[in-house]
């Protein structure tokens, strides 16, 4: 499996990756189509956070997409990041590409002095984000659907 940034065009393809990734739980159509926008790639993406994919024979097993959302600490000295969108394929479950890309997000957080990494999560991926260290801490509700709240964690980057 490779790992690369994501270029313009790739992101008709990642688009529909997440549209099928979370489709993959069972949601209804009307909850789908009210969900489109958000699991949509645009050109202002690439300009404004970074977007990276996993790639084995060709094809696109997933995508991350981290974006700087502000700074906190002394002097304002460590930047906090959202991991926007992590998407796998559906054949590409519990093949490594989760892990490896949220590894990703990490290190690429880190590396532009972050000092954590905030992720609003689908409940269907509460478990992966557990597993993968990040704490829990409470809920936040969604703004693509009244009345549902969603799983928020905080990855810790830097000892403060």
């Amino acid at each position: 499996m490779e790992l690369r940034l994501a270029t313009s065009s790739d992101l008709k393809e990642l688009s529909e990756l997440c549209f099928r990734s979370k489709a993959s739980w069972g949601y209804d159509e009307a909850f789908m189509a009210s969900c489109l926008d958000e699991l949509t790639f645009k050109e202002q993406d690439l300009k404004e956070g970074l977007v990276a994919v996993a790639i084995e024979n060709n094809q696109f097993l997933g995508v991350a997409h981290i974006v700087e959302i502000g700074t906190s600490g002394a002097a304002l000295s460590f930047k906090q990041f959202e991991l926007v969108k992590l998407f796998i394929d559906p054949s590409a479950f519990k093949a490594g590409a989760g892990r490896a890309l949220f590894k990703w997000a990490v290190s690429s957080a880190q590396l532009l002095n972050a000092s954590d990494l905030f992720i609003i999560s689908d409940p269907y991926a509460r478990p992966f984000y557990e597993k993968m260290g990040a704490f829990h801490t409470g809920h936040i509700l969604s703004e693509t659907m009244a009345n549902r709240w969603l799983p928020f964690f905080i990855y810790p980057l830097k000892k403060l």
